[in-house]
């Protein structure tokens, strides 16, 4: 619910702004694709996914929208990420798939996904677009 209400403080203070405004919220494949035992995890990101292009219609209407999108950055080497492939896969299913794409050196820092959203900030968009890192951005990099 963060996200939906800082959106709205941010929508509302900067209302009369004519200088560009943009929030760009992260995402994950998971929005889009289930994983065993991340449903919760997953929901939100659908739901963030759901939002974003929701207040993006919403935008797109205005005189200066605000340029709403959500990125998916990929797999990143999180805390999460860590976490994850500590446990044992009989707790969690894709714990060998995430240790699998940590070995095989898959996995981008948190560095390195931080200077390609300052990137993916510069650029336009249109409002309520899903931005999937891996997809537009990884064979530029």
């Amino acid at each position: 619910i963060a996200p939906m209400i800082l959106t709205a403080c941010f929508l509302n203070q900067t209302n009369g702004y004519k200088a560009r405004r943009k929030i760009m919220n992260i995402s994950s494949g998971s929005g889009v694709y289930p994983a065993p035992s991340m449903s919760a995890y997953c929901t939100a990101k659908a739901g963030l996914n759901m939002f974003t292009q929701c207040v993006g219609a919403e935008q797109a209407r205005q005189e200066n929208p605000v340029e709403v999108i959500a990125v998916n950055p990929g797999m990143v080497d999180t805390e999460m990420q860590s976490m994850a492939r500590g446990r044992d896969e009989k707790q969690f299913e894709l714990a060998g798939a995430f240790s699998q794409a940590f070995e095989s050196g898959q996995l981008l820092s948190t560095a390195e996904i931080g200077e390609h959203l300052l990137r993916i900030l510069d650029e336009e968009h249109s409002p309520g677009a899903i931005v999937n890192y891996n997809e537009v951005y990884s064979s530029k990099s």
